[in-house]
């Protein structure tokens, strides 16, 4: 049994199956009665229609409806010839009247073509439609006025403009809204609009607010009715959607996928109707569609995204896409590197809308499985070394960026313990003490000294400090899921433990720091804010800027290696927060880097920190000073260095402070606190990309013999949060003490 090709070509060139608008019995017919894939250049809709039929090979039986409609295309297209031909070769037995045959062939030929001649000689009105086009400048600071003469200078056979107006959108900036009369099939609104944005020095971009035609109507039916499904795609439908100007289907679309729930639903309906609709609306032949629908149902920065390429911000609309669409349908697998940047921009850039969209979608829960499942496979053994580009490292980060408090306590508790168990992470410094400077350099050109800190050998020491920085939040985020139990011996106030004569926490000191938490980035940032504005850990932002700008442009607004992170006067204050200590083995080689977890003993901390600035002419205390002599070095004078304070206006010093050639960071425990849980003292550094380094010394000379002196090493977090870890002094062969801190400002 064969199939006619050349019927079959013709018919499924305006549909996608043989039969309606789902794979149906007849589809499978006529799929089996082909046998292989027909010649791509010979039959290109029938091989479009084989492969994509292929697909539901393991579905076949449970397909619905017959095969009669299928039926119809059975028979070589020479069949009808060769009986032609043999009816040729009988004899007629009845006879007939061959001239009189020809003679009225030859009278309905004329008058056919007089007909025609008739037809064509008569004017055909041209389709017309009426465009409201929007025109937004770059500021308030445009002039209006030489924007619309140069819009209205562009003149075009078939362009008529009309009437026009100003309206404001805010901050004192106004678009020009004008309209237009185009024909058809001499102007494409698409090249239109390219034409008004090459006037650069005033037009920030484009869009078509309003488009009236005598087919749009119809035109939006059909596609509406495949949009949606329902019975519209007939072959006459889509002869005479075959009909209408590319641009026209392509706002029909725009706006049927704006007002759809799902845009990527409504598009693949009608990309997959036919052919003539495919080539009409594919993201390659028009990615200003795709870019509009972009802008209108994501966030849309006027700064952040102005300059992008209509076809970046189409790649970036397919990947939002994908991943809403695997989280919808609960697909755990591995998001690749591309697919984890385009989540954290939709995190960073989220100004409301993408927002609504990842939470509908159920993305926080998404990722908690998603983290789950890497670690179960993973477990910490990817993650040496951490940099930025290891996609655990980013996957941590996003799922650190879109937690949600309520998420973790919703979980079982046997989820978190595990999820705790698999926490774990290498350190890449053995001990002593470190230098830093206040430099706006960005991380790849961090300057380290090379005496007073010792690295294990081929780790990157920012990358791995930074990159574990989202382990450490999650760790203490689950562990401050378990309230905090006081024992009942412990006096209730500060007063009766005096009295009693007994040192130590109270009550009321356990129920003052029992309220800390470490602050999640969902419960700190600003809906709208600038990325460099919350998103403050050094490699992951800077990461995160350059690999936007790899990805999309090389003129991306919102680059700048050289933002500060870290401001002077923000630190000063009272921190406070918690630490807890690693209980993983020392490895037994000591050139095998120790690996941080199994974490215990969530201890109270504070540090009331003042920041000292040095200006030019003076000299910075050279960077590789002890961190424990800092504090005499600037309190003795020895170095011109000047204290941290706002004057009596309310405002800050008069110099400027990212002007500081360094800064230094002294802070010791307030009375209260010292008196529960101990005193100490503070000295460390501070750079412009939020990098701190401190040392601890205990108040208490006996304490200080003890204990020795800690080293606590970190970054500013979204600017709210001190996260990172620590170290003491004291190290032998079998005994290093390490582990995690995490502090906030209280007043925030």
């Amino acid at each position: 049994m064969s199939v006619n090709l050349v019927k079959l070509e013709q018919h499924i060139a305006t549909r996608s199956y043989v039969e309606g608008y789902t794979p149906s019995q007849a589809d499978v017919f006529v799929f089996k009665a082909l046998g292989a894939a027909p010649d791509a250049s010979k039959s290109p809709n029938v091989a479009r229609w084989y492969t994509h039929i292929q697909s539901y090979a393991n579905e076949f039986d449970a397909l619905s409806g017959s095969s009669t409609a299928g039926e119809a295309f059975i028979g070589s297209a020479e069949a009808p010839a060769a009986a032609a031909a043999e009816d040729d070769d009988e004899v007629d037995l009845f006879g007939s009247d061959d001239e009189e045959d020809a003679e009225a062939e030859r009278i309905k030929a004329e008058r056919v073509a007089a007909y025609n001649a008739k037809k064509a000689g008569k004017p055909k009105a041209a389709a017309k439609s009426l465009v409201t086009m929007d025109v937004k400048p770059w500021d308030d600071e445009t002039d209006m006025a030489a924007l619309e003469a140069a819009v209205r200078s562009i003149e075009q056979d078939g362009l008529l403009w009309g009437a026009s107006k100003l309206v404001a959108i805010g901050f004192g900036i106004k678009k020009l809204q004008i309209t237009v009369v185009v024909e058809d099939e001499k102007v494409s609104t698409d090249d239109l609009q390219e034409k008004i944005q090459e006037f650069d020095d005033w037009v920030q971009s484009t869009d078509i607010a309003a488009m009236q035609s005598p087919v749009l109507g119809s035109a939006y039916i059909s596609l509406k009715r495949i949009a949606s499904f329902r019975n519209g795609g007939t072959s006459s439908t889509m002869s005479f959607l075959a009909t209408i100007p590319p641009n026209v289907l392509q706002n029909i679309a725009f706006i049927l996928a704006v007002e759809s729930l799902h845009p990527n639903r409504t598009l693949a309906s009608l990309l997959l109707a036919c052919s003539s609709l495919y080539r009409a609306l594919s993201p390659k032949s028009c990615p200003r569609l795709y870019a509009r629908i972009f802008r209108e149902t994501f966030d849309f920065g006027e700064n952040l995204h102005a300059k992008l390429s209509d076809s970046a911000l189409t790649l970036e609309l397919l990947l939002r896409h994908r991943i809403l669409w695997r989280t919808r349908r609960k697909i755990i697998l591995k998001l690749n590197q591309q697919e984890l940047w385009c989540g954290i921009r939709m995190v960073l850039e989220d100004n409301g809308r993408n927002g609504k969209l990842l939470s509908s979608a159920g993305f926080s829960s998404f990722m908690f499985s998603l983290v789950l499942q890497r670690l179960r496979v993973a477990g910490a053994t990817n993650l040496l070394p951490l940099t930025g580009n290891n996609t655990i490292s980013l996957t941590m980060w996003l799922f650190c960026l879109v937690l949600k408090r309520q998420e973790i306590v919703s979980a079982e508790e046997e989820t978190r313990k595990e999820l705790l168990r698999l926490l774990r992470f290498p350190t890449s410094c053995k001990h002593s003490s470190s230098g830093a400077h206040f430099a706006p350099v960005p991380p790849s050109t961090f300057w380290w000294p090379a005496g007073p800190v010792e690295l294990y050998s081929d780790i990157d020491h920012d990358a791995l400090l930074a990159s574990a920085a989202p382990i450490i939040i999650l760790i203490f985020a689950l562990n401050e899921v378990v309230p905090m139990i006081i024992p009942i011996h412990v006096p209730k106030t500060r007063i009766v433990a005096i009295t009693s004569h007994r040192s130590g926490p109270t009550m009321e000191d356990c129920l003052a720091i029992s309220g800390g938490r470490t602050p999640l980035f969902t419960e700190t940032r600003v809906i709208g804010a600038n990325p460099a504005a919350i998103m403050t850990n050094p490699l992951h932002l800077e990461l995160y800027k350059s690999r936007i700008a790899d990805f999309v442009s090389s003129t991306y607004v919102g680059v700048n290696r050289h933002a500060y992170v870290y401001v002077p006067g923000f630190l000063s204050g009272v921190w406070e927060g918690s630490f807890m200590i690693s209980g993983e083995p020392m490895p037994a080689s000591p050139l095998i880097p120790p690996f941080l977890g199994q974490f215990h003993c969530l201890k109270p901390m504070q540090c009331a920190i003042t920041e000292y600035l040095c200006f030019i002419p003076h000299l910075p205390i050279p960077f590789s000073f002890s961190l424990d002599l800092l504090e005499s070095a600037v309190k003795s004078g020895s170095f011109a260095y000047e204290k941290y304070s706002a004057d009596k206006d309310g405002g800050r010093t008069q110099r400027i402070p990212s002007d500081a050639l360094d800064v230094i960071l002294l802070g010791e425990t307030l009375p209260d606190h010292e008196r529960a849980f101990g005193g100490f003292k503070f000295s460390g550094r501070v750079r412009s990309d939020g990098y701190m380094i401190m040392c601890r010394e205990p108040k208490n000379d006996i304490d200080r013999e003890d204990l020795g002196t800690w080293i606590f090493e970190g970054h500013l977090q979204y600017g709210v949060a001190l996260v990172g870890q620590w170290r003491t002094s004291i190290s032998t062969a079998t005994y290093d003490l390490r582990g995690i801190f995490s502090l906030h400002k209280t007043g925030l």
